[in-house]
């Protein structure tokens, strides 16, 4: 449904609608709130970014999206992910367990991932990326890169 591992799980166990569809943006911050214990003003942040990258109101309760939506390379979506193909190497919404499986590999012999394990394993995904062809980082993608496994270790503990 969407490139965001977070959100597809939320609607995987019923935080959000099942089918990913009409979401506001109310209701991505209840179920975020919700299930992951994080404050308003830091939902807020993630779903504004969401919507006006999207070129949505931020201020229109009624405005709504699907999870798909999220799929706009460059914009709600970017290269390098931690555990989905480039938009060159086409399909970036389905996980790759074996980019899982390389992730999880990146925490070397501790048991655990950690911030140096996540390093490698941003490194390791920049490297792959541009050998695929994909263009380099923008700034702006490389921040998206770095919040991601940086929530991957907060959510995870």
């Amino acid at each position: 449904r969407s490139p965001c591992p977070l959100l597809n799980t939320l609607a995987n166990h019923g935080f959000l609608n099942r089918d990913g569809r009409s979401l506001t943006m109310y209701h991505i911050d209840a179920a975020i709130m919700s299930a992951m214990n994080m404050d308003l003003n830091t939902t807020q942040l993630f779903t504004a970014n969401c919507f006006t990258e999207l070129g949505l109101s931020t201020t229109d309760p009624s405005v709504a999206i699907d999870l798909e939506d999220l799929n706009a390379h460059g914009l709600t979506e970017h290269d390098a992910s931690l555990t989905r193909l480039d938009k060159i190497q086409g399909d970036t919404l389905r996980l790759q367990p074996h980019m899982l499986d390389n992730m999880l590999n990146d925490a070397g012999p501790s048991p655990f991932l950690n911030t140096t394990s996540m390093g490698r394993t941003r490194a390791r995904r920049e490297r792959e990326s541009l050998a695929a062809g994909s263009p380099i980082l923008t700034s702006k993608a490389q921040g998206s890169c770095m919040i991601e496994a940086a929530l991957v270790l907060v959510l995870l503990g």
